[in-house]
């Protein structure tokens, strides 16, 4: 004898379909988190090849462009301006860190606090400098103005759909 599925208090969108149905009918492909991971992979692509390197990753970037354009920031400012969790930043700036991408030191106000700058005025410095403003300049005419405020307005729908901010 062949067992029906019980019935939830959630709805589909093609109504009151069972569980089976939904699961033979779903197509990932179509669905809002595999478009954003495409998109996601598409842009590093691009990132790459604009950037013509891999050292640095397109989060690192941010970061130091964030740094090159605002100046020393404590970690919690630099998470709110590339919308990246503390903990997760504070484990990059630490990788950052070792590579003299960026400096970190205590805040003198606060000990449990830390600001970050983008590394001494040596080479490196200067390079990454170079780099950040290439870079931008590249990414910037590559997207043209109704693209560029279309994924503007979609960061900004998903941004309130997902809720979390970083801390």
């Amino acid at each position: 004898m062949k067992v029906k599925p019980q019935k939830t208090d959630s709805y589909s969108a093609e109504g009151d379909a069972s569980s089976e149905d939904i699961a033979r009918r779903l197509k990932l492909d179509k669905g809002l988190g595999f478009l954003v991971r495409l998109l996601d992979t598409r842009v590093n692509v691009l990132y790459e090849r604009l950037t013509a390197q891999n050292d640095i990753t397109p989060r690192q970037f941010g970061v130091l462009l964030t740094l090159y354009q605002q100046g020393t920031l404590t970690l919690t400012e630099l998470a709110t301006h590339i919308r990246v969790d503390r903990s997760t930043l504070g484990e990059m700036i630490n990788r950052m860190a070792e590579r003299s991408l960026v400096s970190k030191r205590s805040n003198g106000n606060d000990r449990r606090s830390a600001e970050v700058q983008l590394a001494p005025a040596e080479e490196r410095a200067a390079e990454n400098r170079d780099r950040c403003r290439t870079t931008a300049s590249r990414i910037t005419r590559t997207i043209s103005a109704r693209r560029s405020s279309a994924f503007h307005a979609m960061h900004e729908a998903c941004r309130g759909t997902c809720g979390r901010r970083p801390r």
